[in-house]
């Protein structure tokens, strides 16, 4: 069987595309480092990690008016210091009726696109009269959830998280076939 005409151009173009594209590097393995963060309510594309941290925040409350805002060791620091201004000891003192606690901690993801902030644990307390609130106690729970996010960061991450191409390097046949298009153009073959 002879090949002639247009059919020998069409292999001809397949096997120039296809030896552009080896000599670009358009078939090399892509790098797999594209995230893809998954949660609760769904996914979120966020790029290159950058950097993953813990992140911890919290506010007190009184009446409904935030008097502290910060990070848990923040907080922590500024109910000590309350303690020691009513001249008890944490562990004996509860927290005042009307005080809210409110904290959230989990692991923070700075990325190319977006960062991310996925909740790991909450924290939501009202002291009143009838349900008082002991400071020790508090304290003993801001610690422990801080410890749990730290502890679970690395097996949550591995969990969360999926790794692939970039969208733009991972679709190399998108490719082939754009170049074997304006190749035919070029050569007049498209009419």
């Amino acid at each position: 069987m002879r090949i002639n005409g247009p059919i020998a151009s069409i292999i001809i173009a397949i096997i120039l595309a296809i030896t552009v594209l080896l000599g670009t590097g358009s078939f090399a393995p892509s790098p797999q480092n594209y995230a893809t963060l998954n949660y609760d309510g769904g996914y979120k594309r966020i790029g290159v990690i950058y950097e993953e941290r813990v992140f911890t925040d919290a506010s007190v409350e009184v009446n409904g008016r935030t008097v502290k805002q910060g990070n848990f060791e923040q907080i922590i620091t500024f109910l000590r210091e309350a303690a020691d201004e009513e001249g008890g000891s944490s562990s004996s003192l509860n927290l005042k009726d009307g005080v809210a606690v409110k904290a959230v901690a989990g692991i923070q993801y700075s990325a190319s696109e977006s960062s991310f902030r996925l909740t790991l644990d909450t924290l939501n307390v009202k002291s009143t009269q009838v349900n008082p609130v002991n400071q020790s106690e508090l304290i003993s729970k801001l610690e422990e959830i801080e410890k749990t996010v730290k502890n679970d960061r690395a097996s949550v991450s591995q969990r969360s998280i999926t790794y692939g191409a970039a969208p733009e390097v991972s679709f190399v046949i998108p490719k082939i076939l754009s170049f074997i298009d304006k190749l035919s153009k070029a050569q007049g073959w498209d009419t």
